[in-house]
C-alpha cells in the first residue's frame, strides 16, 4: 500500500473489543500492584483483582496459572539480588515484616554487617509464644522421650 501521507491509515477491519481491554487494564493493575507492595503475594493480588473484574476481562486475562506465572515474574524483577555473603545483607523494612493486612514486625534481632559472625533471627510473637510453651510440654515428657511403663 503506497500512502502519500504517513499519518493517513487504512480503517479498521474488525470490530472494538471491550473485553480485551479490561484484560490489559487488569493486567497492568496486577503488575503495578506487585510491584509496589512486595511483601504480598502475587496469589493475593490476583484473587483481589480477579474477584472485582468483570467476566469478560477475566476471561480475557488468561489461565490462573499463566496469570500467577507472570505476576511471579514480574515480582522478581523488583526483589534485590541475592546476597553472596552475610555482609552484603541489606534487608529493607519491607523484608522485615510479615502480614498484609497489618504488618508485624518479623525479624526480631541483627548483629549487625559488623559482627564477626552476623545473626539474623525472625520470628513472631505467636511463634516465640509457641517456643516458650514448648519447654513445659517437653517437661511433661521426659525430655522429648515418652515416660517408660
Amino acid at each position: 500500500m503506497q500512502l502519500d501521507d504517513a499519518h493517513e491509515t487504512a480503517g479498521h477491519s474488525h470490530a472494538p473489543n471491550d473485553d480485551m481491554t479490561a484484560a490489559a487494564k487488569l493486567k497492568q493493575s496486577m503488575r503495578s500492584a506487585v510491584c509496589t507492595a512486595p511483601g504480598v503475594r502475587p496469589s493475593a493480588v490476583m484473587a483481589t483483582h480477579l474477584l472485582t473484574a468483570a467476566d469478560g476481562a477475566r476471561a480475557a486475562v488468561g489461565t490462573k496459572e499463566a496469570v500467577r506465572r507472570r505476576l511471579r515474574r514480574q515480582k522478581r524483577g523488583v526483589q534485590p539480588r541475592e546476597p553472596t555473603t552475610l555482609d552484603e545483607i541489606d534487608l529493607p523494612d519491607d523484608f522485615t515484616m510479615t502480614g498484609e493486612a497489618e504488618p508485624v514486625q518479623f525479624l526480631i534481632h541483627d548483629s549487625g554487617p559488623t559482627a564477626r559472625k552476623r545473626m539474623l533471627v525472625f520470628s513472631s510473637e505467636d511463634q516465640l509464644r509457641h517456643l516458650a510453651d514448648s519447654d513445659r510440654y517437653v517437661d511433661t515428657f521426659h525430655c522429648g522421650r515418652p515416660p517408660l511403663l
